[in-house]
């Protein structure tokens, strides 16, 4: 990667920007944050991209927040465009910096957005029901003949109102058009594709380059990018459950988990592909970070460890 920048070490430099941006950082904050800092060349290197990240945002509003900003180009759902933007800033990435940038400007200047382990549920001018995910942005742009959402990132989960209401609803995003027929899904921007699953009626897809549209029933999921969609399949169980703040596991490998468990929580977490396949059932508290690693101590044979605040590294269990 240019200038020997990793986006994982990237990522840790961010977060060390949000809680030195934060009022209540403290001096020994400070002081694991010089220790990261120098422990490693590339931590280094880190930091000073994210320095020049920072600067990017000179132009915006003095209410807003630096660290979200920066954290919106590193740390939001759907952000593996930006991330590979932010970590080639020189020459050939440049084109995808100024899009990053761009997209982190909307997103926070949405009509409704969340922070980092943040949810939130909304009722929309027409009756209709919203629930964002962690690290998501929306605009709401109802009309006289359209009610409109657009996903600006993350995730949302939509409940439409009663059917009284003739105008179509839909949700636009980068890669197409989302049209509800009487429902309520979840729509998911994935990078360069986006996810849509259906817990109730039916949804239909359009792919923004004018593929052939695709109708999503209840109980299936559909991934599709701006050229077309793939295969209708069942969906995940539990895929709404972070809208109750649980995170529910059906046979989950560790790996998976702790990415998805990794997006509601500000920091790093790291699997040890020794143990990114284990299997993992059961349903866990979003908010309580310690408990959830505490039972993947007791149910699995790993070992959980914070080399500095903010990094959890999840490995195997010795043996000795």
């Amino acid at each position: 990667m240019p200038d020997g920048v990793d986006a994982a070490v990237l990522r840790e430099a961010a977060r060390w920007f949000a809680v030195l941006n934060d009022e209540r950082v403290s001096e020994v904050d400070r002081q694991r944050w010089l220790a990261w800092r120098d422990a490693d060349p590339s931590h280094a290197r880190a930091w000073q991209r994210v320095e020049q990240m920072r600067q990017r945002f000179t132009h915006l509003p003095p209410a807003t927040d630096r660290a979200a900003a920066v954290d919106a180009l590193v740390a939001v759902r759907g952000r593996r465009r930006a991330m590979k933007a932010l970590a080639v800033t020189g020459g050939v990435g440049l084109a995808g910096w100024m899009a990053a940038e761009s997209q982190a400007v909307r997103t926070l200047t949405a009509d409704a957005r969340t922070s980092v382990g943040e949810t939130r549920a909304m009722a929309l001018p027409d009756g209709s029901r919203v629930w964002l995910n962690t690290a998501s942005a929306i605009d709401v742009a109802h009309g006289p003949s359209l009610r409109r959402l657009v996903l600006r990132a993350g995730e949302v989960l939509v409940e439409t109102a009663a059917a009284f209401d003739t105008r179509p609803f839909v949700v636009d995003v980068p890669q197409g058009r989302l049209v509800a027929l009487g429902t309520r899904f979840s729509v998911r921007d994935e990078g360069d594709r986006c996810g849509a699953t259906v817990f109730d009626g039916r949804v239909e897809v359009q792919p923004a380059s004018g593929g052939a549209p695709r109708q999503v029933a209840v109980g299936e999921q559909l991934s599709f990018d701006r050229t077309g969609a793939g295969t209708v399949r069942p969906a995940s169980a539990g895929r709404e459950a972070w809208s109750r703040g649980m995170l529910l596991a059906d046979n989950l490998t560790l790996g998976e988990f702790l990415a998805e468990l990794s997006s509601h929580h500000r920091g790093v977490m790291t699997c040890a592909d020794e143990v990114a396949a284990l299997r993992l059932v059961g349903a866990f508290p979003l908010a309580d970070l310690d408990a959830v690693l505490a039972v993947l101590e007791r149910t699995l044979p790993v070992r959980v460890q914070r080399p500095v605040p903010g990094w959890v590294r999840v490995g195997p269990r010795s043996t000795t």
